[in-house]
């Protein structure tokens, strides 16, 4: 469990609400766009939840495409915000 203030581990399952606050913080600081990279951002598919979640901010998601399938193009295709790269 994360304590106020602190930083998620890097790779914990616990980042979501920490996601979710920098993402918030983000839109209300007018940022518009938020990159996605490093590493495989489709493995954390909870992330791609979040951003949509925040319409204000394109998200540049790059990917190697290895985790793309039907269900996920078809996730995508509504995710107006979400930029396939």
């Amino acid at each position: 469990m994360l304590q106020p203030g602190a930083a998620p581990a890097y790779g914990s399952r616990d980042a979501g609400p920490r996601l979710a606050q920098v993402f918030t913080e983000a839109r209300d600081l007018g940022i518009s766009i938020v990159l996605l990279a490093g590493g495989e951002p489709l493995v954390r598919l909870e992330i791609l939840d979040l951003a949509v979640s925040i319409p204000e901010i394109i998200f540049p998601v790059f990917t190697n495409g290895i985790l793309i399938d039907d269900a996920l193009v078809s996730r995508l295709a509504t995710a107006h915000n979400i930029c396939r790269c």
